[in-house]
């Protein structure tokens, strides 16, 4: 008897065993497929028509320190339309803005209705970047940027504002958004080896960032994939 409830025991224990080992099995496939399953791609907010396109980013405010700023914004947006996305309608050089504005005078200028401004330039739509907060909140060397935009089209041609949309698709109810918010922020980074450039250094990479998220509003993108940064030379 004793040794047949040794027995009995042995093989229970081993039975007991092997199911463990299929439960760990299972989460250790489950945890695989978590880590290698493809990065689904993020939609386009809107698909903007191929036509000619003006990118206006504009600070009434003030907020940002370095008028640069809005520069670069702008060619992050052209570049990562350009780059990222199938947008061949073409844009209007930022140069050509500038231009325009020596010529008529910084108060005319600002004064242009856009569907005016966008016509002089040769633009059938605009994309327009309302710029609402753009900070670094340094802590001693300890950056913390972050920036947030209002974004909406207008189609010139058509004399109407294409996103946000005026009206919802389905009900046909106004929607009542006049803009789409765009809110960008890099992780907290030391940048003591910058010195003193160090705060221009961290408003360029914002800038360029937010840039690119303003351009990815336009096209379906892909996030990193997992441990993609590892795998780079």
């Amino acid at each position: 008897m004793y040794k047949n409830s040794r027995r009995y025991r042995t093989v229970l224990s081993l039975i007991l065993m092997l199911q463990l080992l299929l439960v760990a099995g299972c989460n250790i496939v489950a945890a695989a497929v978590v880590v290698v399953a493809p990065t689904l791609p993020i939609s386009a907010k809107y698909k903007i028509s191929d036509k000619k396109t003006l990118v206006l980013v504009e600070d009434p405010g003030r907020i940002v320190i370095n008028p640069n700023t809005t520069r670069i914004i702008t060619s992050a947006i052209i570049e990562n339309m350009t780059e990222e996305g199938d947008f061949e309608g073409g844009f209007v050089d930022p140069a050509e803005i500038n231009v325009l504005r020596d010529e008529l005078g910084s108060d005319a200028f600002d004064k242009l209705p856009l569907g005016t401004l966008a016509k002089r330039l040769g633009a059938g739509q605009v994309v327009y970047v309302l710029l609402e907060n753009f900070s670094v909140n340094a802590t001693a060397s300890v950056f913390q940027p972050a920036m947030s935009a209002n974004v909406k089209v207008l189609d010139i041609d058509q004399g109407i504002r294409v996103f946000p949309l005026l009206r919802d698709e389905e009900t046909g109810i106004e929607t009542g958004i006049e803009y789409h918010k765009v809110t960008t922020s890099l992780t907290a980074k030391n940048y003591r080896a910058q010195g003193q450039a160090a705060h221009m250094v961290v408003s360029r990479d914002l800038a360029l960032q937010g840039g690119t998220d303003i351009g990815r509003l336009f096209h379906s993108w892909k996030r990193d994939e997992p441990g993609s940064a590892l795998a780079e030379p």
